[in-house]
């Protein structure tokens, strides 16, 4: 009929990549070493000290728990015992990482890091096969996703307010 018309595809614009002010991609430790022996023999002090450096100063601030997760499977382990624990803190204190503590969870921060204002918040990599739980994100960083929120979606202009 004249005047109708036809139906059109609609076109559908992705949204852009925006990255905000604070937002950071959350990068993983990419290491593959494997050690063998036990991980609390003296003789390998020095493998867990490195490997403590390498995780800690790739992904802090770090929940300790995850710490020990990915320092045991280093070594082929499914637990850390309390014994494995306290070699990997001693490794922590000998690498001059802070812990601070939120309730009962530990996070293990970088001196440069914990010396500094933590203005950031990090976000999962598209590439990451596993995104970090709520549990293992500090409150540091959870706070300031929420600051972010609260700023970039939810204020007005204070002339609107009026």
């Amino acid at each position: 009929m004249p005047g109708d018309l036809e139906p059109v595809e609609p076109i559908i614009i992705p949204p852009p990549e925006v990255e905000f002010p604070g937002q950071v991609v959350y990068r993983s430790y990419t290491g593959n070493q494997t050690f063998s022996g036990d991980l609390h023999d003296p003789s390998n002090v020095d493998n867990v000290r490195n490997l403590v450096k390498g995780i800690v100063g790739t992904e802090a601030p770090l929940l300790f728990d995850t710490l020990c997760s990915k320092i045991i499977f280093s070594w082929g382990l499914k637990r850390a015992g309390n014994r494995i624990r306290e070699v990997i803190r001693n490794a922590v204190e000998q690498n001059g990482f802070q812990v601070r503590r939120s309730g009962t969870r530990e996070f293990i921060w970088t001196k440069t890091l914990a010396e500094n204002p933590y203005n950031v918040f990090r976000v999962p990599d598209d590439n990451d096969p596993r995104a970090r739980t709520a549990v293992e994100i500090c409150p540091e960083e959870i706070a300031n996703a929420a600051a972010h929120i609260l700023t970039w979606h939810i204020s007005m202009d204070q002339d609107d307010l009026m």
